[in-house]
């Protein structure tokens, strides 16, 4: 029984589509001729809802801009703290690293006096040593 209501069910909609048919052959093509018209139809219909909208958009607008602005009132004393705060911390943070920026420019100093002091010698350096192996040469090709 239910096999058969089913069966009588997809018929009539078979039917019911058959009889659809040469409706949608005729709305199609008067679709396609008149999409111009229904183009023009949808912007004339955009163009009255923004008008009709607009002083809603204004009002909304309106309100976010004074809600933003009271906001602001009232967060400035907050704002204020804070940039206070990070004021001080820098202040303090300077005052901290002010010895290691004196003492990284005294080593630099002394790097560099190392430096030239090593310049100035590696030359009679490599020629003692030069020397030195000299001397030792025979000792060592003896053992």
């Amino acid at each position: 029984n239910l096999k058969g209501s089913i069966q009588d069910g997809v018929s009539y909609m078979g039917n019911f589509l058959e009889k659809l048919a040469p409706l949608n052959r005729g709305l199609q093509p008067r679709l396609y001729h008149d999409s111009d018209s229904l183009r023009k139809l949808i912007r004339k219909e955009l163009e009255s809802l923004r008008v009709k909208l607009s002083p809603y958009v204004d009002e909304v607008h309106h309100k976010v801009g004074k809600h933003l602005e009271d906001l602001r009132h009232r967060l400035q004393p907050f704002t204020e703290e804070l940039l206070d705060q990070v004021s001080l911390k820098a202040r303090e943070l300077r005052r901290h690293l002010m010895p290691s920026r004196e003492a990284t420019a005294q080593l630099l100093e002394g790097a560099d006096e190392v430096q030239r002091f090593m310049a100035q010698y590696a030359d009679k350096i490599a020629f003692h040593t030069g020397q030195v192996k000299d001397i030792f040469r025979p000792y060592a090709d003896r053992l």
